[in-house]
């Protein structure tokens, strides 16, 4: 990968997506426009990102079902907080539902403000890419435009 991540966080998906359907083990990477679920191959642009949101699920623990007796273990839930990111792919709508542990209150946060930030930000017309900080050259006195420092297309405002 060409790019280092804002940040990195350890994650599991669970599910949601059409093409990925079973549980996975993965990173969640977090770039100024996108994130990454690094082991899936899936990246999904903030511009896309339609709605994010938790989901409070019960799940019951093998493990507390072998250390307490049956009817107890039963009883005995653990509460976890999902994240669900909805968005749109180009073709149709997706949902993605990803177990943060420890870290879903900050890296939601972050997701969240980025994703409210990529709405209001003009973007390249050829990479699609936020333009802001880095990628935007110092515009000309005349026309003002902004040039993404990747494609090397200038935009007129």
């Amino acid at each position: 990968m060409p790019w280092k991540p804002d940040y990195k966080f350890g994650a599991e998906y669970m599910g949601g997506h059409k093409a990925f359907p079973k549980k996975k083990d993965t990173d969640l990477l977090i770039f100024h426009d996108r994130i990454i679920l690094d082991k899936m191959g899936l990246e999904i642009p903030f511009r896309s990102m339609t709605n994010i949101e938790n989901s409070d699920a019960e799940r019951l623990t093998k493990t507390r079902m072998f250390l307490t007796p049956f009817f107890i273990g039963f009883f005995w839930k653990k509460r976890y907080l999902y994240t669900v990111i909805d968005y749109h792919d180009g073709i149709d709508k997706q949902t993605v539902i990803l177990d943060l542990h420890k870290s879903v209150e900050k890296a939601q946060a972050i997701i969240y403000q980025r994703m409210l930030s990529s709405k209001d930000r003009p973007k390249c017309t050829v990479c699609g890419k936020i333009l802001g900080g880095a990628n935007i050259a110092i515009p000309c006195a005349i026309h003002a435009p902004l040039e993404c420092s990747d494609c090397n297309v200038r935009l007129h405002p």
